[in-house]
């Protein structure tokens, strides 16, 4: 069913820049037309439907089960366990209203003990960790040291899948690609799920009836943290920078972390970004079974035309065995920014190998539109850009904004720094911007990194950090809200302070 890059008749393997170890392997052949593009596997051992395991059996009838934490992934695996016949704990270490009304919005049979998780995993044989939650947590630590076993609601919902999963993770551009490869291929089959760490949980596709075609899943590094058995069918690995260092101890933690998403898997492809640092690494250390295929691949003097994903004359194009297949145009596009030309590479490149026909993979990533808060345009008749791009919450998502930009740009940074290498941003902000005005707790440590800079004001709020910008911007301007912090200083989340952004603008046009 899972046919690898349906269109074409075999594969070749090619290195990736020279590497030892596993080859990139890309499609060899020509173009059908729409008509003929059927999905079936392919024939041989390189098949990522033939060698694919089923998920492993979780028994959980009568088992004593807690679930620790109450938000969406919480709540969907404790269903979920009721179902298969467990006996379900849920807990948080919240206990107030909003945490009591949740927990009552559960189904009967769903115990739950709110402010007190040690007492709650103290009889627990099986713990599922919510993303949210390290495992650091003394309640959590305690019952490892006990030996209890702890899986994530990811884990725990793919053994109840048999659906081909494509897992896409990364520091940048993870919900932009899950969208859009969900988008694509939701034009091809009737029945994909697109969800994850965005939108609806794993858990929620398995507790439906749903004959699913294609499971399209986000994976964040905290979710892949408590994997123990999952294996994609096409495993994503967009980018890495260094993020979340209030919760890894080092970048190589973290990078480890997004690493996992390769640790189980027996077959199937890894894609990987041929312009990212950390491609040799993953290629010559972490993949154990997949075969890696390149996207944004990169050309130029001295350098090999290798096989993958890339652009071609403006043309987003897949290359394999010395012939080229235009799939789209990037003018084509909806999305901004030159990272979302990257996104959009790699979104072509997962549909392609998961059979998709070319022709569906084109009409879908022209259609596609910006997600809320990344890169969004927010409407207004000042004649100034006003863009939302609350979603970056780091430095290396805000360059790639800045990189995208070609007029003058006022920037708004500012939030609840994470442990980011502000300094970063420096070299990024004085080629691309004509002002920067900085909001919340990071305000001053962005002062210091920007020393020298001409044009820097400081605001008390992004609320006023608007009123600045919106009077020294000119028709023409473009006013860029990519904020490289947490939202969590001023707003609920980053959809908060996407909105309120969204909102003021609009009550000054």
């Amino acid at each position: 069913m899972f046919g690898a890059l349906d269109m074409f008749g075999w594969f070749r393997k090619r290195t990736v820049g020279g590497a030892a170890g596993n080859t990139p392997v890309v499609p060899s052949g020509g173009c059908a037309t729409e008509g003929s593009h059927t999905a079936r596997a392919m024939d041989g051992p390189s098949s990522a439907a033939a060698t694919a395991p089923g998920p492993k059996p979780l028994a959980l009838a009568g088992r004593r089960v807690t679930v620790f934490g109450l938000g969406a992934s919480g709540r969907a695996a404790a269903r979920l366990l009721l179902r298969e016949g467990a006996r379900v704990t849920i807990t948080d270490d919240a206990s107030g209203d909003a945490a009591l009304s949740a927990a009552r919005e559960l189904p009967e049979g769903v115990q739950f003990i709110l402010g007190q998780p040690a007492r709650a995993l103290e009889n627990a044989e099986l713990i599922v960790l919510s993303p949210g939650v390290p495992r650091s947590h003394p309640a959590v630590q305690a019952a490892l040291d006990a030996g209890v076993e702890l899986i994530g609601e990811i884990e725990l919902a793919s053994r109840f899948l048999t659906a081909p999963l494509i897992g896409i993770t990364g520091t940048n551009g993870k919900s932009t690609v899950t969208s859009l490869v969900g988008h694509i291929l939701s034009g091809w089959k009737p029945h994909v799920f697109t969800g994850g760490n965005l939108g609806d949980p794993l858990a929620a596709a398995a507790l439906s009836d749903t004959p699913w075609d294609f499971l399209v899943v986000e994976l964040s590094s905290f979710q892949l943290e408590s994997i123990r058995t999952l294996s994609p069918r096409i495993a994503v690995l967009l980018n890495l920078a260094p993020d979340h260092l209030d919760r890894y101890a080092s970048v190589a933690d973290y990078y480890r972390a997004k690493f996992h998403i390769f640790d189980y898997m027996k077959g199937g492809f890894a894609l990987l970004n041929h312009a990212d640092a950390g491609t040799e690494l993953v290629t010559g250390h972490y993949l154990k079974g997949a075969s890696p295929v390149l996207f944004n691949v990169q050309t130029g003097a001295g350098k090999p035309l290798l096989d993958g994903v890339r652009v071609a004359d403006g043309v987003i194009t897949v290359r394999s065995g010395g012939r080229d297949v235009p799939v789209c145009p990037v003018t084509d596009l909806k999305i901004l920014g030159t990272h979302n030309v990257e996104n959009a590479q790699a979104a072509a490149a997962a549909c392609l190998l998961a059979g998709c026909p070319v022709p569906v993979i084109a009409r879908g990533l022209s259609s596609f539109t910006a997600l809320a808060h990344r890169m969004e345009v927010v409407p207004s008749d000042d004649g100034v850009t006003w863009i939302n791009d609350s979603k970056a919450t780091n430095p290396a998502s805000v360059i790639k904004a800045l990189d995208g930009q070609k007029g003058p740009v006022i920037l708004l940074l500012g939030g609840r720094d994470k442990g980011s290498d502000l300094f970063s941003l420096r070299e990024h902000v004085f080629l691309h911007t004509r002002q920067v005005i900085l909001f919340g707790e990071a305000a001053e440590k962005f002062r210091i990194v920007l020393q020298g800079y001409p044009n820097l004001e400081i605001a008390e709020s992004l609320r006023e950090a608007v009123k600045l910008a919106r009077a020294s911007a000119a028709p023409g301007d473009t006013v860029l809200m990519s904020p490289a912090c947490a939202s969590f200083d001023e707003f609920r989340n980053y959809v908060h302070r996407g909105d309120s952004f969204r909102a003021w603008v609009r009550e000054g046009s």
